[in-house]
């Protein structure tokens, strides 16, 4: 059988390797106009096709001419150069958020070709390097509420990954090379072909590097770990270990349609260092693995002229593990009560004895999901065009297995309330149903969309989510919008009390975070050579999820505000194009060392311009420029009560692309970039007090991507 199978996916990836050049289309999507940019539709917003400026949401549009240009290799700079979106790098996964408010991006739901992929164990939004930008079609991102649609953890938004494979966007096959510093360096291969009825479409990768060197940052005691224990700051073992930060990612995205069927696959697995996440004694050996699978099959079909049906069937499985070499201040004084000296420095042998801290999934059966999505698209008398969907999700998350000792830990899956590996409330289903009209009066000017979602839970029991857009066209140039909508983020098993002891009961009265915002924007378009988009928004958030004790979580009483304005211009005019994000946001920020401080870790004022040059037909070059503005942040260390200032920065990077060139009959594309060109020394705020003060970003990076069409 295992012969069967690797012949015949041999035979198929052969098969598409044979297949004729890339269509015309495909090469049209490098060149666009700013005109065919506006042509562009998008589905996220409505789960309908529309263009931006009609849909009723405030949505950005990243297509693949913006990644190459622009020289992106990863989401976290994609979403750099976005208004609103705050990443933060750690040389793990991103920190970050939108609008003011951050985390790890987890009040952001995220999508692959309209498919949920955080993580199972807290509806994580775990961005790293598993997404790989040379297998995008086109990026939607949504900012504002998106749960009338999308349901739980929709709260500030939405960011939609439409792949190549998933949205048969590419016909052909093409070899990615990757090359660049810091030993980085994979190779990849998309293809996709039609025969008949059946449409293929399939994208392997391998990608490794060590990633930025911080191996001095980390042994900086004011600047790093400022506040932890002398005896941790001085007993690191860079000197002998040396500092290891690699990361390699595997990832297959295979996709087959047959007429009104589709069955499909989102498989990655990912190794990481730990970057700059902990305090550590030991920064070479730490390590983090995640194995993420989606399965998903589906149907669609146009029963009628106005009845459109679509049924979509998900299964995931997720596991994860990893190893931290952490100062723990508790076990550190038990050794010094049995007469260690309390001055000595931690020896490697102590550090793999008493300060291994081993978090593993590795023996369980793997956290599951099991989805059903049933969408219906209809048109109601007097031309209400209804979308009504139903939606059914079940969990079944594993929790962690710990451990000083042992790499791959015991774990029992018994269900019991004693068992903090699986306790009963880990498992839980959700109901939805949700409904969008819309209408367009006086010749289509006006557009009114009203929407709701209603969802039941098996333990917080129900919430609704609402939204209305207003969309005005006063001219082909100029489109107002008037939003309101309401998001939720619902807690996850550690805020409801998965680590609790088994004499401290869990907290299932905790209720879902909610927020009420209000939108209102302008696009509008000069002519061939300008559009613009501005938009202000107002949030409130209520219920926020916080700490209470050692144990519990509670939901706040305080309501928590933020306003701001985004812009996103793109220009174009002879041989120059490019863009302008600029980013103005205003927070109640939070009491730190007793004083109110506005903007707590974020910075109140952003902006990213690109220009583009266009040499050639061929040749291109590109300039990018991030400006942050002054932050005022908490300091990273729990037990240091203080603010600190991380000054503005101006970061540029630079980037080529040599465009469809033949050689040997194929066609090369050759894109090479440098990352912060003038090397600045940079900082971002460690926005989870997770031990570091602060957060160094990386320094002088060299990228470039080989493409080999066939």
């Amino acid at each position: 059988m295992r012969r069967i199978f690797a012949h015949g996916a041999v035979s198929i990836v052969t098969s598409l390797c044979m297949s004729g050049p890339l269509v015309a289309s495909e090469s049209e999507m490098l060149n666009l106009s700013l005109e065919n940019l506006l042509n562009l539709t998008v589905s996220t917003a409505s789960r309908s096709a529309e263009t931006v400026d009609k849909a009723p949401a405030t949505v950005y549009l990243i297509t693949e001419q913006d990644i190459v240009r622009n020289g992106y290799y990863t989401l976290s700079e994609v979403l750099e150069n976005v208004p609103g979106m705050n990443p933060i790098e750690l040389g793990f996964f991103s920190f970050g958020g939108v609008r003011g408010f951050l985390g790890n991006f987890s009040q952001t739901l995220l999508l692959i070709d309209g498919r949920e992929v955080q993580n199972l164990i807290a509806a994580e939004t775990f961005i790293s390097k598993q997404f790989a930008t040379n297998n995008i079609h086109q990026i939607e991102i949504i900012n504002g509420p998106g749960s009338a649609l999308y349901g739980a953890n929709a709260l500030l938004g939405v960011i939609n990954i439409k792949t190549k494979t998933g949205s048969m966007a590419y016909r052909g096959a093409k070899v990615d090379v990757e090359l660049g510093s810091e030993q980085t360096r994979g190779v990849s291969l998309i293809a996709g072909k039609e025969f008949g009825d059946l449409s293929v479409a399939l994208y392997a990768r391998h990608h490794q590097s060590d990633n930025w060197d911080f191996s001095s940052f980390v042994q900086d005691p004011v600047k790093y770990s400022e506040g932890s224990p002398t005896v941790l700051q001085q007993s690191h073992n860079i000197q002998t270990t040396g500092y290891l930060n690699h990361s390699q990612v595997k990832n297959i995205s295979l996709r087959l349609d047959y007429k009104n069927f589709w069955l499909g696959l989102e498989k990655f697995r990912l190794e990481n260092g730990k970057g700059l996440e902990n305090v550590a004694l030991n920064y070479h050996d730490q390590d983090d693995h995640r194995a993420f699978d989606l399965f998903y099959a589906g149907w669609a079909d146009q029963l009628t002229d106005n009845i459109h049906l679509s049924v979509d069937l998900s299964h995931y499985k997720e596991k994860f593990w990893g190893l931290n070499y952490t100062f723990d201040q508790e076990t550190f004084d038990e050794l010094v009560a049995l007469g260690r000296d309390e001055s000595a420095l931690i020896s490697p042998e102590e550090v793999e004895l008493h300060f291994t801290s081993v978090y593993s999934q590795q023996a369980s059966s793997g956290s599951t999901r099991n989805r059903v999505d049933v969408k219906l698209d209809t048109q109601l008398p007097y031309d209400w065009d209804l979308i009504f969907g139903l939606n059914y999700d079940e969990q079944d998350v594993m929790g962690i297995a710990s451990s000083n000792l042992n790499i791959v830990p015991e774990f029992n899956q018994q269900v019991s309330d004693d068992n903090p590996l699986r306790r009963p409330f880990y498992a839980s289903d959700e109901s939805s149903l949700y409904a969008q009209l819309r209408r367009s009066f006086f010749d289509d000017n006006l557009t009114l969309t009203l929407g709701g979602r209603m969802d039941d839970h098996s333990i917080y029991g129900r919430i609704t989510s609402l939204r209305s857009g207003l969309v005005y066209s006063y001219d082909e140039s100029t489109s107002f919008k008037l939003l309101f909508g309401e998001a939720f983020r619902e807690p996850n098993i550690f805020e409801q009390g998965a680590q609790n002891p088994p004499d401290v009961p869990p907290n299932l009265d905790l209720q879902p975070a909610e927020i009420t915002t209000y939108e209102l924007s302008i696009n509008q378009v000069f002519g061939k050579y300008l559009t613009a988009q501005a938009v202000y928004f107002h949030n409130t958030v209520e219920s926020l999820i916080v700490p209470v004790d050692t144990y519990n979580f509670g939901n706040s009483g305080d309501e928590v505000k933020s306003d701001g304005i985004e812009v996103m211009t793109r220009y174009e005019y002879e041989a120059w194009s490019g863009d302008v994000a600029y980013s103005y946001v205003k927070t109640d920020g939070a009491v730190v060392a007793g004083q109110q401080v506005k903007n707590l870790n974020v910075p109140q004022h952003r902006l990213s311009v690109g220009v583009n040059y266009q040499w050639s037909d061929q040749f291109r070059t590109n300039l990018r420029a991030n400006w942050y503005d002054y932050i005022e942040a908490e300091h990273g260390n729990p037990s240091v009560d203080e603010v600190i200032s991380i000054g503005s920065v101006l970061k540029l990077d630079a980037n080529l692309n040599w465009q469809h060139t033949v050689f040997n009959g194929h066609k090369l594309t050759l894109t090479a970039g440098i990352k912060n060109l003038l090397d600045e020394t940079w900082y971002q705020p460690n926005v989870r007090n997770g031990g570091p003060k602060q957060f160094l970003q990386p320094g002088r990076q060299l990228m470039s991507r080989i493409s080999l069409e066939f």
